[in-house]
């Protein structure tokens, strides 16, 4: 497995190399020692975003940015739901609580480069970012659980996750739909295998609009976690 300090340093030459990209990066959305030393689940969204350029950002040690008590983001939305639906989903798994629990969670994006929004990620820059992954495939079988933070087309976590475990042979079972309780919006399931070992990936509508809050959805999915990290 690389270092946080070789992964980062890629990310940094990348970011000066690739054209169209000029408001800065973040890897970990969480401590560092989440990279090595994770307790199996992982939540991945697909890139920063922003407007403004910010100075590169490796990693957040004061906890998980997820959480507002951490970092408090523009969206009224992201992390009230965020919480919503994870802090319902930790109850039987994290006697220490929420924070602790997701202070110790690899937390990151396909992508580390903020643009204003996920579809102004240059496609050089999207492209890099999905190999930057593949390179780095041994970070992701590590994890027993992913919440894959939007599921909604080929670019969203979900999709490029699930392809990644997929074109490294692991075996998809088939794709599980619940409603999350927004309309006909669904979180999407994918459970894979390999060589005895397994990983769920659980992608769920962007947080920024939707809270994933349909009960019998949640109860399923903290059954899952519960079940990933036995």
């Amino acid at each position: 497995m690389a270092t946080f300090e070789t992964m980062t340093a890629e990310i940094a030459s990348a970011y000066d190399d690739l054209p169209g990209l000029s408001l800065g990066w973040r890897f970990l959305y969480s401590p560092k020692k989440t990279l090595e030393d994770s307790n199996g689940f992982a939540v991945f969204g697909f890139n920063p975003g922003g407007d403004v350029f910010e100075p590169p950002m490796p990693s957040v040690e004061a906890g998980n940015a997820w959480l507002r008590s951490v970092e408090r983001w523009p969206s009224p939305n992201t992390q009230p739901y965020f919480l919503s639906l994870v802090g319902k989903m930790l109850r039987g798994v994290a006697p220490e609580g929420t924070a602790p629990f997701l202070a110790r969670s690899l937390t990151s994006n396909i992508s580390p480069f903020r643009t204003g929004g996920a579809i102004e990620l240059p496609r050089a820059a999207y492209l890099w970012s999905v190999a930057f992954w593949e390179r780095h495939f041994d970070v992701l079988t590590a994890q027993r659980f992913i919440l894959a933070v939007g599921n909604s087309d080929v670019r969203s976590p979900y999709a490029v996750l699930s392809a990644l475990f997929s074109r490294n042979g692991w075996h998809a079972e088939p794709e599980d739909k619940m409603p999350c309780g927004w309309g006909s919006y669904v979180v999407r399931v994918c459970r894979l295998t390999k060589d005895g070992a397994g990983v769920v990936i659980a992608g769920v509508p962007h947080f920024s609009r939707f809270e994933t809050r349909d009960p019998a959805t949640v109860g399923a999915l903290s059954q899952m976690l519960a079940r990933a990290l036995s």
